[in-house]
């Protein structure tokens, strides 16, 4: 299982580091966040990792135990609007790439969880919709039906 986790500030998700590798800013134009750690020595991975080994947001530290009790089968990418990353086309292909995908042991279902503001859900997959007074998932469009993605569930958190 692959989280896509949106934030607005890292606040929201304090401790929390990416998994992919792939994880870049998605923005035309550096943000302010890379102009005042440019000058800096190491990645800003590597920064992170360290500032968060003080303090992780409850919901980060509850990510990182179910990690460690399941190795291998769930990753969390943390996306930060005031650091510049944002999800776009190449994040979500990089990790649904057949040759990634077929890691998934035992074959399990492939999954997509996607939580955020009802505009974000709504842009990467479609507006959840009320039926006979419940919430529920609605169709998949926006960004992620774009992409045609075969044999991927998607669930809107």
């Amino acid at each position: 299982m692959h989280i896509l986790w949106a934030n607005r500030r890292r606040d929201d998700c304090l401790g929390g580091v990416s998994d992919s590798s792939s994880r870049r800013p998605t923005t035309g134009s550096s943000s302010w966040w890379e102009w005042v750690f440019r000058t800096s020595t190491g990645p800003p991975e590597k920064r992170q990792i360290q500032r968060n080994d003080i303090e992780k947001n409850l919901t980060v530290q509850y990510l990182e135990e179910l990690k460690a009790q399941y190795p291998g089968l769930l990753t969390v990418d943390y996306f930060v609007d005031e650091e510049g990353t944002l999800i776009g086309k190449d994040a979500i292909l990089g990790f649904t790439e057949p040759e990634r995908a077929t890691r998934s042991p035992g074959g399990g279902t492939k999954l997509i969880l996607i939580s955020g503001p009802d505009g974000f859900i709504s842009y990467l997959a479609g507006p959840k919709m009320w039926s006979g007074g419940k919430e529920i998932q609605g169709p998949l469009q926006g960004l992620i039906c774009q992409l045609d993605l075969k044999d991927w569930s998607v669930q809107k958190l």
